[in-house]
């Protein structure tokens, strides 16, 4: 009972010395990424996981795609639920589906039925592939997200435009087991 309770006086100690000076809105400005050095070099992995799925996009390389989804799936526009990783990876492998909005504009009419109703992404006539392909030079700025206890990424992708896609793309991410993942896509229509 009595190493518990000076256990506890020492943690309180420790958590005063650590934050002694700082004041509280550092503190509460940290959130779930961490002090504003760590949000640094979060904000250069996040970079440079994107600029990953964006290759493999561009490849066409599936494989390197699916590793960089998040474990508990992608989604695909705005307030909608995630695509479990084993439908998408079906859906992959058929060459069906989101498989069509992520890498072949030829196939799109055939799947628009999942996604033709999404204000962001029924914008898109054309596949992701095409859009970077088409679309270089692009601008890339990315952010982090804080606002909830979860750490988040947005990548915002812009171009001038093809006519067939909007002029913005965006992807969010999170942070799973330390490494950065893509979570949604496009998280919203940016103009």
């Amino acid at each position: 009972m009595r190493s518990a309770g000076l256990l506890g006086v020492a943690i309180s100690f420790a958590l005063i010395l650590c934050c002694a000076g700082r004041p509280r809105a550092v503190l509460a400005a940290q959130g779930a990424c961490g002090a504003p050095d760590r949000q640094n070099v979060l904000k250069r992995k996040l970079l440079a996981s994107a600029t990953g799925v964006v290759g493999a996009v561009e490849r066409g390389d599936i494989e390197r795609f699916m590793e960089s989804v998040s474990r508990r799936g992608l989604g695909f526009g705005v307030d909608v639920p995630l695509v479990a990783r084993a439908d998408l990876a079906r859906q992959m492998r058929s060459r069906s589906g989101y498989y069509c909005l992520l890498f072949s504009s030829e196939c799109m009419g055939t799947a628009r039925r999942l996604w033709q109703a999404d204000p962001v992404l029924s914008k898109f006539k054309a596949s992701y592939r095409d859009w970077f392909n088409q679309g270089k030079p692009y601008k890339i700025e990315a952010e982090l997200l804080t606002e909830s206890d979860l750490c988040g990424g947005l990548v915002r992708f812009s171009t001038e435009g093809t006519g067939l896609v909007p002029a913005v793309l965006e992807l969010e991410f999170t942070l799973e087991g330390g490494r950065w993942v893509l979570i949604n896509t496009p998280y919203e229509l940016g103009e």
